[in-house]
């Protein structure tokens, strides 16, 4: 039998996945579905906190194989847990899609890194995330586990240049070992979004005048506390634009209303849930509806929701920090995410210019489809292989 065609084993740590994943999860989610697509003779352990975190892969059979564990604390599963797994299992190699400590697991191990945990703790607290006094000594034992566990890896894959570089610095790590491996939309926004009537989603949310979207899931770093003064100042300009906050979970849904509750304008604001994996149309009708999509977050890894509106051909206005930037290139206006003022005059300028929008949508489309599941899943793949060379079993 060619190497070629020989069975190999991956370990996978899923535990991000499910049906209401976010960043993590989708990421993990479409590299393994395009993983087993394109190479018949992987055989695939995933790891997963419920059986109702089994997601769809697009394939059946015997190649792949779900482990169920009742629950998750990062060192206890990084040091106790995975190691066992990778006893029983005996995989090959071990795919982390996350960046985590973990003990020796006795075979090679990727790991993709999609924050640099110091910078995303800062921008938590600048949101507004205070953390009691003790985490400090939690954060500082798992920075220096972080460190020894990217100094041994075989190989290390970044979410966007500004990632690997940020921990290239932070930890003293081999620049020859970083990978590019970036996000792409979670979905194909850009086939979903053809032939959404935005006039019918907006009468349906009854802001025939159009709306402003953004995104309060509960992080701090997503700096909402922003968006009700820009927004006020819009209004005040003598826009009558509306506003749609999106992404809200149950147990965030009265604060978040609180937010906006004392502003003459209220009646012009609408609350939209957390759209799982099995709404994606809905979500595709969101960003496409919108007037502009607005991202004002001080620190993004890459930045998921950006690349998805710009899919859909939404202009976008987003922070100049971080990845940001970078992900966007020409395709975005870039802010200050902490000045009000300069938000506000910005939102305004670009609802005021129809031909600025259009240009905006169109290089936003474009940017979109250079972010491809299918090429980040073949440069894993590659490393895949290449990590279990030495073994005899890849033909690359």
């Amino acid at each position: 039998m060619s190497s070629r065609n020989r069975p190999w084993r991956l370990l996978v740590d899923g535990t991000h996945l499910g049906p209401q994943a976010k960043g993590v999860g989708l990421y993990t989610q479409n590299v393994l579905a395009r993983l087993l697509a394109m190479d018949d003779a992987l055989e695939m352990d995933v790891i997963v906190l419920s059986r109702e975190a089994q997601v769809d892969l697009g394939t059946q059979g015997d190649r792949l194989r779900w482990h169920s564990i009742r629950w998750r604390n990062h060192l206890w599963h990084g040091f106790r847990e995975l190691p066992r797994r990778s006893f029983e299992h005996r995989p090959d190699v071990v795919w982390m899609p996350y960046e985590t400590p973990i003990g020796r697991l006795g075979v090679p191990f990727l790991m993709v890194c999609h924050d640099i945990p110091s910078a995303l703790r800062q921008a938590q607290e600048l949101g507004g995330g205070k953390a009691p006094a003790w985490r400090s000594w939690q954060h500082r034992l798992d920075d220096w586990l972080l460190g020894k566990t990217l100094r041994r890896a075989e190989v290390l894959f970044s979410n966007s240049r500004w990632v690997g570089e940020g921990l290239a610095r932070e930890f003293n790590l081999d620049p020859d070992r970083l990978q590019l491996a970036p996000c792409a939309p979670a979905v194909d926004f850009e086939a979903l979004s053809h032939g959404i009537e935005r006039a019918s989603v907006r009468r349906r949310l009854e802001l025939d005048a159009g709306y402003l979207l953004t995104f309060h899931t509960g992080d701090p770093r997503e700096n909402h506390a922003v968006i009700a003064p820009t927004f006020d100042r819009l209004v005040n300009s003598g826009s009558a634009i509306g506003l749609v906050v999106a992404g809200l979970r149950a147990e965030r849904w009265g604060a978040a209303e609180d937010l906006y509750r004392s502003y003459p304008w209220y009646d012009r604001v609408r609350f939209m849930p957390f759209l799982g994996a099995e709404q994606k149309l809905q979500l595709a009708e969101l960003y496409a509806a919108a007037s502009i999509y607005l991202d004002p977050s001080l620190q993004e890894g890459f930045g998921m929701q950006v690349i998805e509106a710009m899919a859909c051909g939404t202009p976008v206005v987003c922070s100049d920090r971080s990845a940001l930037p970078e992900v966007t290139g020409d395709a975005a206006l870039l802010v200050d995410p902490q000045d009000v003022a300069a938000i506000a005059d910005t939102l305004k300028n670009l609802l005021d210019n129809p031909r600025q929008q259009d240009q905006l949508a169109e290089r936003g489309r474009r940017r979109a489809r250079g972010f491809q599941w299918r090429h980040t899943a073949e440069v894993i793949r590659r490393a895949l292989r290449a990590a279990i060379e030495p073994r005899g079993r890849t033909d690359e």
